[in-house]
């Protein structure tokens, strides 16, 4: 990440991402000007430490696995590992060094450092990537096969002229010196029996993505790594799909990062699969973790952000737009279906922070990403996106946990506005109910704190005024597009409220947000 705000489980990231976004950024496409507004609060308070942190705790003993070798005791399993791997990374820059050169950038690392990913990284630099990963997969399958010391040396140089020689991998198609190998579980999944093989190659693998590399070996690579993502996330264990999910988001990062010329092979080989895999993951996941919720929300939105980068780049892809548009929708609104289920639970046994960790992996981004298309995609997901995001936004609580829910569904609901504007003006008056509201309670939280003789700490300050700035901000865009029905919410409040000066305020200030928001130029 370039930064804190660039984290992309941040709240910072979320608003920035969002359709409709009140936060100016020239790189966040559909952003507002906000200097058009008499505020800038939310601006001012991009950069705090309450909207750049994560909205889900990675420090957590579930979100982390303590492997067999990091005995804390005497530390010699895991100085043996790190030896071990300094070995492997000095054999494989020697192996390099003497076989024909396979096209990929190879630099020079410390070859005493103590950093796995590091190590692991140079070994990739050496072997290369393709060579890896497919040897990953086969430890990962348990079909790796060991030749006994009488085997045809010949084989050896059969070899040779692909690239660096790994004789523990049987290659596919190999008719010649077949050695016959056994897997280590009976059941097909190797993993089970042996959990530390799953971590072993989401650590390697993880790694041997992060180096920059041709597209072409970078494709044959995923070909090899997707079955493995798939495996683990249509596992039981839900910290096996966290992993697949992991594996995944290294994979998109990778290709991001690179120049595409040309559709991946894997998309049009593996999509279907993935959709299938990612829908069965999150109705198994949704009641486990935070983070194995969120972090499978950010894979399947990052996963099918590229596919529409894709659709839409290249002519000639296996994957047209409104296929992608037909997928986020269907992903869309079956996590909808799950986090309205959560709500329904309220906010008991870290309940908040799964809503949270999904609404900013999750949701915001998929809803972000349907709201561009310009046949306005969110029509048809509209009704049960209100029904969920509502009651989110009218989250009883004052506490971080309550506000990160509050930020995180306006924000949602401004890119889901903007992608079903047509059907809005039939639900302006459950908007605008819901969000003054939350515009009344976050007044009188922010007194609270003011007067209170034990202030709360900074955070609390800055959510509040956050999700106050917000709800505003929101309100006037709902203006524009409910019109009437919005109207008539604000009427009823400035007739009855008469004597409430701050809702009369409120609602002036609305008005004002709602003309400059027609007045800006499309």
């Amino acid at each position: 990440m370039d930064g804190a705000k660039d984290n992309p489980l941040s709240l910072a990231y979320a608003l920035k991402h969002c359709k409709l976004s009140p936060v100016s950024d020239e790189k966040a496409g559909g952003s507002i000007d906000v200097s058009a507004f008499g505020s800038k609060s939310i601006e001012t308070f991009m950069g705090s430490n309450f909207m750049t942190r994560p909205v889900v705790d990675w420090s957590v003993s579930s979100a982390q696995f303590r492997a067999p070798w990091f005995d804390a005791a005497s530390g010699v399993g895991y100085r043996m590992a790190i030896s071990l791997l300094q070995r492997i990374s000095q054999l494989a820059r020697q192996l390099s060094e003497s076989a024909t050169k396979r096209g990929e950038v190879i630099e020079s690392n410390e070859t005493g450092t103590n950093s796995i990913m590091l190590l692991f990284q140079s070994i990739t630099e050496h072997i290369g990537i393709t060579v890896l990963a497919s040897t990953a997969r086969a430890f990962f399958y348990g079909r790796l096969v060991f030749p006994s010391k009488s085997a045809d040396v010949k084989m050896v140089a059969s070899y040779q002229h692909k690239g660096p020689y790994m004789p523990m991998v049987e290659r596919i198609g190999s008719t010649q010196n077949k050695i016959p190998c056994t897997s280590s579980s009976r059941d097909g999944k190797p993993h089970n029996k042996n959990p530390m093989r799953v971590f072993v190659i989401a650590t390697l693998l993880c790694g041997m993505f992060q180096r920059n590399t041709c597209a072409d070996y970078l494709d044959d690579a995923i070909i090899d790594t997707i079955p493995i993502v798939l495996s683990l996330l249509d596992d039981a264990q839900p910290i096996n799909q966290g992993i697949g999910a992991v594996i995944l988001v290294s994979i998109m990062e990778a290709l991001t990062s690179i120049e595409l010329k040309f559709v991946p092979t894997f998309v049009g080989r593996f999509h279907e699969m993935l959709n299938r895999s990612f829908e069965a993951a999150i109705q198994l996941c949704g009641r486990e973790d935070a983070t194995i919720l969120t972090v499978t929300c950010l894979a399947q939105s990052k996963w099918l952000g590229f596919l529409n980068l894709c659709s839409l780049c290249f002519r000639k892809a296996s994957i047209s737009p409104s296929t992608v548009c037909t997928m986020t929708r269907k992903a869309t609104a079956d996590l909808l279906v799950v986090l309205g289920k959560q709500t329904q639970s309220g906010g008991r046994d870290g309940n908040d922070v799964r809503i949270a960790g999904a609404l900013v992996s999750g949701i915001n981004p998929l809803l972000a990403q349907m709201s561009a298309y310009p046949e306005a995609a969110s029509v048809e997901i509209a009704r049960v996106a209100l029904s969920t995001l509502l009651p989110l936004i009218g989250w009883q609580g004052m506490g971080l946990e309550s506000r990160t829910i509050q930020i995180a569904a306006l924000g949602s609901l401004l890119s889901l506005m903007d992608g079903s504007y047509p059907v809005m003006p039939h639900h302006g008056t459950r908007i605008m109910v819901e969000v003054f509201s939350l515009l009344h309670r976050s007044d009188k939280d922010a007194i609270f704190i003011n007067e209170s003789k034990c202030r709360g700490s900074g955070d609390d300050e800055v959510s509040t005024t956050v999700s106050s700035e917000l709800a505003e901000f929101t309100a006037a865009v709902a203006l524009v597009l409910c019109c009437e029905s919005a109207e008539a919410v604000l009427s009823h409040i400035e007739a009855k409220d008469t004597t409430a000066k701050q809702h009369l305020d409120r609602c002036i200030q609305i008005r004002f947000d709602a003309k400059k928001l027609t007045e800006i130029p499309q």
